[in-house]
């Protein structure tokens, strides 16, 4: 029974190992995917930020586009269609879709690609979290039964 009892033991560790390691590959995952919300954001601000500007520019306006160490003249349209479409590929890439309620004065933002890969990644690192606390406590028991001579019982978390 003790033999029984010590190889439960060790295939719960080895199962918490295991758990742990996805665990910490979660919490990666779910750090590099609010680094990515947090560029395209700021991506999407500076660029509406640049728009607005371009859009106060008087016609035929000087505008220049750094190009690696060089600025070069560039025309207002073209530059405003340059950012406009980068805008378009941010919030593409977001998939960002703002409605504004006027009447009531509020703004409705629906889930953003990252934003339902964020939720995905965090529903898997509860569950992984409650795996891990669940093993913790079969161990623990079944750890307590050896000491205690018992051959400790097994929780049932089916």
């Amino acid at each position: 029974m003790a033999t029984t009892t010590s190889n439960n033991i060790k295939s719960l560790h080895e199962k918490l190992r295991v758990d742990s390691g996805s665990f910490q590959q979660l919490q990666q995952e779910l750090q590099a995917n609010i680094e990515a919300r947090k560029t395209f954001t700021q991506q999407a601000t500076e660029n509406e930020m640049v728009l607005e500007e371009l859009k106060s520019l008087e016609e035929g306006a000087n505008v220049y586009k750094l190009i690696g160490p060089m600025l070069a003249k560039q025309d207002v349209v073209e530059a405003t269609s340059n950012v406009t479409k980068r805008l378009e590929f941010i919030n593409a890439e977001r998939l960002v879709k703002r409605f504004v309620d006027f009447s009531r004065s509020r703004s409705f933002c629906f889930s953003t690609r990252l934003e339902k890969a964020a939720e995905a990644i965090e529903k898997k690192f509860d569950q992984t979290q409650r795996d891990i606390q669940i093993l913790q406590q079969r161990i623990a028991q079944l750890s307590t039964g050896a000491a205690a001579g018992g051959g400790g019982a097994m929780l049932d978390t089916a």
